[in-house]
């Protein structure tokens, strides 16, 4: 599968601002699980909704995030191309050591991350800080507030927004 030009991604990114939390976001999710369970399933451990349009009520980018629990590194490489099948184009430049991070942009919009079982700790924070924010209305409220002044300050989304993010969910999750 050929590679985007990073300098695809960050034009991308520029389109999507912070709207409201969308109700179809569970339908889409939904929809988009079944296409990849269709496509990967035998290979999938788990599968989970993610980020903000898993959250009822917090803003985000108009993006489903979704997280893939796969065996290995060497699992997660072996499905690019059944990937690329269904629309998902891998992007080298959030590949780390802990995921597969994948883009699918058109009507609706995914990310998906193939976590590795065995290593990291990307699947169990992304279900723990989920998880905070689906039960705990104040950290809900204070991220939204958040991400909102974030995207003001950082329009493109870019390097600081993420910053400030991460360091909220650092926080969140004591790390």
């Amino acid at each position: 599968m050929p590679l985007v030009n990073p300098l695809f991604w960050f034009i991308m990114a520029k389109q999507f601002g912070i709207e409201k939390y969308n109700t179809e976001y569970p339908n889409q999710y939904e929809a988009e699980r079944k296409i990849i369970i269709d496509a990967i399933g035998d290979e999938v451990i788990e599968i989970q909704h993610i980020g903000s349009s898993a959250v009822p009520g917090l803003s985000g980018k108009p993006i489903i995030d979704i997280a893939v629990l796969v065996d290995s590194a060497e699992k997660a490489e072996s499905l690019v191309k059944k990937l690329g099948e269904i629309g998902y184009e891998l992007d080298m430049e959030a590949f780390s050591s802990e995921r597969h991070f994948f883009r699918k942009y058109g009507e609706k919009n995914f990310h998906l991350s193939l976590a590795y079982a065995n290593q990291g700790s990307f699947w169990h924070r992304q279900i723990i800080f989920r998880d905070i924010l689906l039960t705990n209305d104040e950290a809900r409220q204070k991220y939204d507030a958040l991400k909102l002044k974030l995207i003001s300050d950082d329009p493109s989304g870019g390097k600081d927004y993420i910053e400030g993010k991460s360091a909220f969910i650092n926080q969140m999750l004591n790390i």
